[in-house]
């Protein structure tokens, strides 16, 4: 751990970042291309000194005075603890921007690496702009977006003639075997399933061709 000041940046990359004084574990300072030192994480908790506001987004704005929840933590400790009676503009944006939170995505189906956030209030999750430590696109998607949206699409394209399967075949996973293929500039899935009939293969090529799209997924007997 190492005490430092550092830019700490919202999950939800919203725009809004915080000069924040703490404990840090060493390896999180990184340089997002604008010559600071800044965070995607939180500092230890319990070791903040103090919070500034280094940007407000406009979204946010209105948090600067607006009143503290009576569990701004959802029954967690947080990282500002105990809550100050009469928090700065810093500590009381940090505290209420507590509710958004930030995970990678890797998917099974490719190299590419994707970052969501969810808010802890609604539960739910969104996909955000491009985020500069933790996303990365692969080699069959460097023309994506930068919400991952072919990867995703990808991902769901397996998951959902997997589910199939093992819904109307009766099959599970020791059955089947699958590749992506680029044909034409496209990614084709090629999806083996063992022990099917003719007749078997021919409703699951009917089924994909219709609930996922002609040409995008190839059912195998094996």
């Amino acid at each position: 751990m190492i005490f430092a000041t550092r830019i700490w940046k919202c999950p939800s990359l919203c725009g809004c970042e915080l000069s924040i004084a703490g404990r840090w574990v060493d390896d999180q300072a990184d340089d997002d291309g604008t010559g600071r030192a800044v965070s995607f994480r939180h500092p230890a908790p319990k070791s903040i000194t103090d919070v500034t506001v280094a940007n407000v987004c406009p979204t946010h704005t209105p948090l600067l005075t607006a009143p503290l929840p009576a569990d701004p933590y959802f029954g967690k400790a947080g990282y500002i603890n105990p809550i100050p009676v009469n928090p700065t503009d810093g500590e009381r944006l940090y505290i209420h921007l507590y509710r958004y939170t930030g995970q990678t995505l890797v998917p099974d189906t490719c190299d590419c690496k994707l970052y969501q956030h969810c808010d802890r209030s609604t539960r739910v999750l969104a996909n955000p702009v491009r985020h500069h430590k933790h996303t990365r696109k692969c080699q069959h998607h460097q023309a994506d977006d930068d919400a991952g949206t072919q990867a995703r699409e990808n991902s769901l394209r397996k998951k959902l003639i997997w589910d199939r399967a093992v819904t109307f075949l009766g099959k599970n996973e020791l059955d089947f075997s699958w590749e992506y293929r680029t044909e034409n500039g496209q990614r084709v899935l090629y999806f083996t399933i063992l022990g099917i009939t003719v007749n078997q293969q021919t409703q699951a090529q009917a089924w994909a061709d219709t609930n996922i799209g002609p040409g995008r997924v190839v059912v195998v007997r094996g």
